[in-house]
Formats: structure tokens, sequence, C-alpha cells
């Protein structure tokens, strides 16, 4: 495997994790939205990440990393709450807030910032790698 390789993969497992946080920052910011309708209440997203066909060939022939991964809307219905004075309640009087665990949300923030430090990490190891073999390689 050379360099470029361990650079784009750690590239792209940087890229999925900054997904995973904007979207659990997303999730988070839209917890105590309400709506009048179930049908138009903030659906919580979710990343799903791939590993299977990973590489994918570049311009230059060299095989590169991709990062494969997709939001999916969350198929948990949101939850009625009674408050007939709300503005927004419908003729129950029930309003609607998304389904977003923020324990859960806050969960997956500090796993994607640590899996993405150790993404950083695996990059500046392998650039310190670089860096050494060309400086043994020059004969200094």
């Amino acid at each position: 495997m050379d360099y470029g390789q361990i650079l784009s993969i750690s590239a792209a497992g940087m890229s999925v994790e900054r997904l995973r946080l904007e979207t659990a920052a997303l999730n988070l910011a839209n917890a105590n939205l309400r709506s009048g309708s179930p049908t138009t209440a903030f659906k919580p997203k979710k990343v799903v990440a791939f590993a299977q066909g990973l590489y994918a060939t570049d311009f230059a022939g060299r095989e590169s990393v991709s990062p494969q991964a997709i939001l999916e809307e969350s198929t948990l219905e949101p939850k009625p709450i009674h408050d007939p004075g709300d503005p927004l309640a419908d003729a129950g009087g029930f309003v609607y807030a998304p389904a977003v665990n923020p324990v859960e949300e806050m969960l997956t923030v500090m796993t994607a910032v640590r899996a993405y430090e150790a993404n950083v990490r695996t990059l500046e190891a392998s650039r310190g790698m670089l860096l050494r073999a060309l400086e043994i390689g020059s004969g200094t």
C-alpha cells in the first residue's frame, strides 16, 4: 500500500465522521421544534456508512478511497405532546415534537470526534513515516 492510499483512507474516514458530526448537530438543533401535525414534524437523520466498494480508481489509474455514506431519515413517529394552549396545537390540543434522543445524539458527537481525531493521528503518523523515509533515502 502506498502513502497516497493511506492518506486517502484517512481523508475518507475524516469526511464520514464530519458528516456524522454535522448530522448529530442538526438533530440536536431541531430537537425542540414543535409542529401542528405529525407529517410536518422534523424527522431526525442518521448517517449510514458503507465499507463495501470502498476503493475506486482515480484519474491516474491508482486506487483511491471515496467515502460511502448516506443520510437516512428516521422512521420513528414524532412524540405527541398535549398542550392545548400552544398556537400550533391541532384540534385535539396536541403538538408534535421530533423523536430525537439528546443522549444518543451527544454520544454520536463524542464518537465522531474521537474517530475524526484517530484519522488525523493516522494521517500525521503516515506523514511522519514518509518524511523519515525521505531523510533515510537522502543519506543524511
